[in-house]
């Protein structure tokens, strides 16, 4: 029941992601700018300063990411994904006012094997990542409207966490639960791990090991 664009805007299917990203290309672009701008990338975040979303240097992305709303002049309710957001959301709350601000946890160890599967990356490094990007969500999103979901949960208990999800989003005339649960397809989760599978791998700091604890 939420809109994620127009379907000739959103990232197609890859062979990691068969059916799509739901990702707007258009805020993927402009986060990609930014972080380029502001002297870094998705996998070496910058170092920000209080502020920094004010700087003029950045006025000519803030003038494209306005203009991504003309995508959804005819939608009552709207949204994008694009982890990226997550390093850049002072930035996002000058271009969209009262947002509302979902957060969705993956176990850390999960997340270090994908990246090391799609990326090549180690799984010390691609883990520190997991721990920047949650870390900052959570700050820059403290007293604003938000939600905090786990990634396990929608296999666990679709019925309840999907219920939850769309009255946070004010979406109670959503797609019927039950469509959305046919939707969520456990052959499609290609990295699993639990709580023991996490503690013991020593290629994960204690830091990040305890990040979900210390910060949820």
């Amino acid at each position: 029941g939420l809109s994620l664009g127009p379907d000739e805007r959103l990232m197609g299917a890859s062979e990691t992601n068969q059916f799509g990203h739901y990702e707007h290309t258009g805020f993927l672009e402009i986060n990609e700018g930014l972080l380029k701008q502001l002297g870094g990338s998705w996998d070496c975040p910058p170092t920000l300063q209080s502020g920094w979303e004010q700087d003029p240097c950045l006025d000519d992305l803030a003038r494209k990411a306005s203009g991504l709303r003309k995508d959804f002049a005819a939608c009552n309710h709207w949204g994008w994904k694009d982890p990226r957001t997550t390093l850049l959301l002072p930035f996002w709350r000058r271009i969209v006012p009262n947002l509302r601000y979902v957060i969705c946890i993956r176990n850390p160890l999960e997340v270090a094997s994908s990246l090391a599967q799609r990326d090549g990356q180690s799984i010390s490094a691609a883990s520190h990542l997991w721990r920047r990007y949650t870390c900052q969500a959570i700050r820059d999103t403290e007293g604003y409207s938000r939600i905090l979901t786990f990634y396990e949960d929608y296999f666990c208990r679709p019925t309840q966490e999907v219920s939850r999800l769309s009255e946070f989003c004010g979406l109670r005339n959503a797609t019927s639960v039950s469509q959305i649960e046919a939707s969520i397809d456990g052959e499609l989760r290609h990295q699993v791990g639990g709580a023991a599978e996490l503690l013991n791998e020593r290629r994960i700091s204690g830091r990040c090991q305890r990040s979900i604890k210390d910060k949820v």
